[in-house]
């Protein structure tokens, strides 16, 4: 890639990852099978209602600037408040090192109206980008094929439970490790909004004003159709008043 983006973070497992890995001599890899199927089945069970919410939230804000193509003005306004959008495109930086509201914008645009999409299975499309385990097998299977591609020096076995960034440090082969101690434990729901809350806060607003906009264009259109197929207010008020006067008449 032109970016060049020095690591990539795929959403759980991903159909995605074994052709990237193909893809990427001398990568580096975490691999996160830090508990059992049995244990992973339960928390995706538990983690599924609390997704749909993000999604519900997650498209309340970007559908009201797809609805017509407002999330042009992104584009537009992006350079008058620092260029960080662009910026964060052109580096392949990650949104959650620093979110303002375009970027947080533009991530929901992005995230829930082309990687949700995709990552769904739908009944026309039946092969997600997600992958959704249904049998022990299929679980260990997956991540054993990612061992088999990636040498053991290449390689780390990731807890989040037990790893320090110590570990994250001499595996990466980072010097100095800029923070020490255990991997400290983050809420994985609304994450991004949790981090970024005047983001957030903002980009609903944001949300809602074009939501009204929205409503009062479609209403106005709605209005003028309606009149042109079935005759304008004014064309009937003067309907009226003209036979009025042919009865005082």
């Amino acid at each position: 890639a032109k970016c060049r983006g020095e690591a990539l973070a795929l959403d759980g497992a991903e159909r995605l990852a074994v052709p990237v890995l193909a893809l990427s001599p001398d990568v580096k890899v975490l691999v996160m099978q830090w508990r059992g199927f049995d244990a992973w089945k339960v928390s995706s069970q538990n983690f599924m209602p609390i997704v749909m919410m993000m999604v519900f939230y997650g498209y309340y804000n970007c559908q009201s600037l797809a609805f017509l193509p407002w999330a042009a003005l992104i584009r537009v306004l992006d350079p008058l408040f620092g260029g960080r959008v662009e910026q964060m495109l052109r580096d392949g930086a990650p949104v959650t090192e620093g979110a303002g509201p375009l970027q947080y914008l533009y991530f929901d645009i992005v995230a829930y109206r082309r990687h949700m999409m995709a990552w769904y299975p739908t009944p026309t499309r039946p092969l997600g980008t997600g992958l959704i385990f249904e049998t022990e097998e299929e679980y260990n299977s997956w991540f054993e094929e990612i061992r088999q591609m990636i040498p053991p020096a290449n390689r780390m076995e990731c807890d989040p439970r037990k790893t320090t960034f110590e570990d994250l440090c001499e595996f990466l082969q980072i010097s100095p490790c800029p923070s020490a101690g255990r991997l400290p434990r983050t809420q994985n729901s609304f994450a991004l909004t949790r981090d970024f809350p005047f983001a957030a806060s903002v980009a609903a607003c944001i949300g809602l004003v074009f939501h009204f906009v929205n409503w009062r264009l479609f209403n106005a259109i709605q209005l003028r159709v309606s009149q042109r197929v079935s005759g304008t207010p004014s064309e009937f008020a003067g309907t009226a008043v003209r036979a009025k006067a042919a009865k005082d008449d």
